[in-house]
């Protein structure tokens, strides 16, 4: 009898736990107590976030230009952070609201970092320096993340088109991607340029295509150019720049490491086309692109290079452009660029300090060579689409009619 009491006692004490245990587990779930971070955290990086979007964020203008009511896309945000729980919510979530004060062009490169970028991104963009002593909140954000998630590996893939056009006189390439995050991938990419270089060193007409490229390593672009100049060139960036508490640790870091200098605003060719008020400072840039040795590498005499750009042709991709532009390297044709990729430095981040989340931004307001945001109007060809025509079909017009002019030169 005591043995039957006593199991009626333990299956009433279980019970009885299991049933508080699940009061307090759902007491916590409807409370928000199982966020990874509290809420009260969560809406403190929201101010601070929106903080930097009207102080720190260059292109606060630019957004407005483009559409982004940003007080209507900040009210309403309040709402939406109440139903973010874990890492991967708080990213997504952070993501569709870069995307709505963007409109989804992702000016001056602001969107968060996934984990799958996070330890690449934050130690080859140079923030490691300035953000530091910051680094245990960041780690734990995103290893919390990954475990949750899994980890995420690059794949290899090909890197370019080729076709011949006409044989011994036009080839073309289509670069799909700057982009290159292993060695393996490095060496790929450096493989086929360098075979198309070669395969196509006799031919008078080459034609490079970067209207779907969204940009990589800008030193990758610089392996197209630097086999095919007999000495090293120098390219002039312009642009402005607003200093405050999130850009000073980057302007001070910048203007220390490269060779980039303060100037007057008037300085600036045609700066009364930036339109900007909020960005009162100068800066010029000076890159250089250097020559460089491919074994067995002769390019014919006369070369000429053709650039095909359009509004995908974004960040480092949009660097090319206006570097084959400025440097007379490549006559460029098509459609205006994406823009994001004639700002002085690669972009840097920002974190939110409650949770670790890191945003990447552009710190300054870049100029394209009319004086015009590089970001709101991207870089102009020297040729525009004909009628009905693209990129490519455009371009193989003008090849026909610069031919014919020649023969009609050397017949007279």
């Amino acid at each position: 009898m005591k043995k039957k009491r006593l199991i009626i006692y333990i299956l009433q004490f279980t019970f009885i736990f299991a049933f508080f245990i699940t009061t307090v587990f759902m007491s916590k779930k409807k409370d928000g107590s199982l966020r990874f971070v509290s809420f009260q955290k969560m809406r403190a990086d929201y101010e601070f976030f929106w903080n930097f979007i009207y102080e720190g964020y260059p292109f606060t203008e630019v957004c407005e230009r483009q559409g982004a009511d940003l007080t209507k896309i900040k009210n309403e945000g309040y709402i939406e952070l109440k139903k973010v729980k874990n890492q991967k919510e708080y990213y997504t979530f952070y993501d569709k609201l870069c995307k709505k004060i963007t409109s989804e062009k992702k000016t001056g490169h602001l969107f968060p970092i996934h984990y799958k970028d996070y330890s690449d991104s934050l130690n080859s963009q140079g923030s490691y320096d300035v953000l530091n002593d910051k680094n245990k909140i960041i780690d734990k954000f995103y290893m919390e993340w990954q475990k949750r998630d899994g980890k995420v590996y690059h794949k290899n893939k090909t890197y370019a088109e080729k076709k011949i056009i006409l044989e011994n006189k036009i080839a073309y390439i289509k670069i799909h991607s700057f982009s290159t995050f292993t060695y393996e991938q490095q060496k790929l990419y450096e493989d086929e340029i360098n075979n198309f270089l070669m395969e196509t060193a006799g031919y008078e007409h080459i034609i490079i295509d970067i209207t779907s490229n969204r940009g990589g390593s800008i030193d990758n672009c610089k392996l197209i150019i630097g086999p095919n100049i007999t000495g090293n060139k120098q390219v002039a960036f312009y642009g402005l720049y607003n200093e405050n508490k999130y850009t000073k640790p980057y302007l001070d870091h910048i203007f220390k490491k490269i060779n980039i200098e303060k100037i007057n605003l008037n300085d600036i060719p045609k700066v009364k086309n930036s339109n900007t008020i909020k960005n009162d400072k100068a800066y010029i840039r000076r890159e250089s692109i250097s020559w460089q040795y491919l074994n067995g590498y002769k390019p014919c005499k006369n070369k000429k290079f053709w650039l095909l750009i359009g509004k995908l042709s974004y960040s480092a991709s949009d660097r090319f452009a206006y570097m084959c532009k400025q440097s007379g390297f490549a006559t460029l044709i098509g459609e205006n660029t994406g823009g994001a990729g004639v700002n002085a430095y690669w972009p840097m981040h920002i974190f939110l300090p409650n949770s670790g989340l890191l945003i990447l931004f552009d710190f300054t307001y870049g100029l394209n060579s009319e004086g015009y945001c590089a970001d709101e109007f991207g870089n102009f060809p020297d040729i525009y689409n004909q009628p009905g025509k693209d990129a490519l079909e455009t371009c193989l017009e003008e090849i026909k009619r610069l031919e014919e002019n020649i023969n009609l030169e050397n017949n007279i």
